[in-house]
């Protein structure tokens, strides 16, 4: 079963991977590891600059879904590459806030804000 889908978006200032967690409940300890060993192979080897991780159908996650976006920073810094979160919703948004995970990890609302959030970024320094 897959829980997690890629995109990959060809843009003019940088290449976009999109990862899209397609399960509403990221508390059971199988759906997380599931969606690690597929994120993790999904990002292996990429040479995308900006990975965006969208949890726009996920509803309920613990600390376990969040630090699966750990790991896909560290694997994709080593590669130059910027990680940002989209689709959280305010429940969601709360608790990564509490986790100062936000400043791991930058959130944006959209696919196409968090693209436009890296290019002011890059173009800043």
């Amino acid at each position: 079963m897959s829980i997690v889908e890629q995109e990959v978006l060809k843009r003019p200032s940088c290449d976009v991977l999109v990862l899209r967690i397609g399960v509403n409940d990221l508390t059971l300890p199988g759906v997380i590891m599931d969606a690690r060993t597929q994120i993790f192979a999904l990002v292996e080897n990429q040479t995308v600059q900006l990975a965006v991780v969208d949890f726009s159908k996920v509803t309920r996650t613990t600390t376990d879904g969040f630090a699966l976006l750990l790991g896909v920073q560290k694997r994709l810094r080593a590669a130059n590459a910027a990680v940002r979160v989209v689709g959280l919703n305010p429940a969601l948004t709360a608790s990564y806030e509490l986790c100062m995970m936000q400043r791991i990890v930058p959130t944006d609302d959209t696919v196409e804000q968090a693209i436009a959030s890296y290019e002011r970024e890059a173009a800043s320094g």
